[in-house]
């Protein structure tokens, strides 16, 4: 697994140095709010529909070249980024990460599940987490560098090659488990009726999957500008975001130690977000800060948390499948609720947080409501 933290640090290095100026250059380039959430509504229907598909081309031809292949389109994602300067342009720089994205879904986690020296799945999955943020704090440390020394277009390119980077060495040092492609015959039908018997099973419980989508929703696009409102230069966000993911470095610490049942940590986990939201919204600079940094300590280990129960489901000869399919919920979600709260972001940004504030609320009850009512379903002594 060491060989894989050098790939996640040099690609999320890269993610750093976009990260607190994306919205920013749309915006600058002519943009305006309602056309960046259709570009990322449009973005994430592709990656919807694409998604389990690419999980199965990890399954069958492995995790190594499916991710460089999503290294491959992220790098030219950023460079056409970088040179775009209308709607159309922006929309084929998103469809491009949104393949990217879709390609090492499931793949990503797959291959740390696969690779783990250990068997706490919880423990590893934080330990990429951990050189995530801070690969991440990096970039963001390194964007308002750029920006005075270059330009804000020069930060998409360096990513562009940063990514390309991450794809060459990935070559190098990533090695396949195995041999992960779906064998014929008897196993392969075998395979397909747990799949089958797994969606059964799982069918009456899509109310908790949607429950889970709203915890992932956390209105990303109005980030920067409920930032700018609130005060915030944008030679600043680059160290706002850099202290963002210090939180989300804790998170990930504290993510791999479990000390309540998973049920519990998600219905707390959901309250607290929804305070982190309420702050936010409140365009008090302190307070926006206050609340940004809670809700990126609570995402990642919200992150470690369901990614750990879903590896316990998961199928080991489809685990890439399963785990693209967990995912479609709530890309689901966030193609329906993005393009609607941009309308409330036209009247004023902070009724984004308002609203998902109280998303959350419901979630975090509709969750709780479902997890004591599948606790009084088992009969006594199990």
């Amino acid at each position: 697994m060491k060989r894989y933290l050098i790939k996640v640090f040099l690609e999320h290095f890269a993610f750093g140095l976009t990260i607190s100026v994306s919205i920013v250059w749309m915006l600058a380039q002519g943009m305006t709010l309602p056309e960046i959430a259709i570009i990322d509504s449009l973005a994430l229907t592709l990656g919807l529909l694409i998604d389990i598909p690419t999980g199965f081309i990890s399954d069958r031809f492995g995790r190594k070249l499916t991710l460089i292949g999503a290294n491959i389109f992220q790098a030219a994602s950023f460079l056409v980024f970088a040179l775009s300067h209308d709607f159309w342009q922006f929309l084929i720089a998103a469809i491009l990460l949104a393949v990217g994205f879709a390609l090492s879904s499931g793949s990503e986690e797959a291959y740390i599940y696969e690779n783990q020296s250990g068997d706490n799945y919880r423990k590893t999955f934080s330990n990429v987490n951990v050189v995530d943020e801070a690969a991440t704090i990096l970039g963001l440390l390194a964007t308002p560098l750029l920006i005075s020394l270059f330009s804000l277009q020069s930060v998409f390119i360096a990513a562009s090659g940063f990514v390309f980077v991450t794809a060459i060495v990935s070559w190098i040092i990533l090695k396949d488990k195995g041999n992960t492609a779906i064998s014929e015959g008897p196993q392969k039908t075998r395979e397909r009726q747990r799949i089958l018997t797994l969606v059964r099973k799982h069918a009456p419980l899509v109310l908790l999957f949607v429950a889970l989508a709203i915890y992932y929703e956390a209105g990303r696009v109005f980030w920067q500008p409920q930032m700018i409102n609130s005060g915030f230069k944008v030679e600043d966000l680059g160290f706002l975001f850099a202290a963002f993911k210090l939180a989300s470095l804790a998170g990930a610490y504290v993510g791999r130690h479990q000390r309540f049942s998973p049920k519990k940590e998600i219905v707390a986990i959901g309250a607290l977000v929804t305070i982190s939201f309420m702050l936010i919204a409140s365009s008090v600079a302190f307070l926006v800060i206050v609340g940004f940094l809670l809700y990126s300590f609570l995402e990642n280990v919200y992150r470690i948390v369901e990614s750990n129960y879903l590896q316990g489901i998961a199928s080991s000869k489809r685990r890439a499948s399963s785990l693209s399919a967990a995912s479609f919920v709530r890309q689901g979600y966030s193609i329906v609720s993005v393009p609607l709260l941009s309308i409330a972001a036209i009247a004023n940004v902070s009724y984004v947080f308002y609203i998902l504030a109280l998303l959350q609320v419901a979630a975090a009850v509709l969750f709780g409501v479902l997890a004591l009512r599948s606790r009084n379903a088992q009969p006594r002594g199990v």
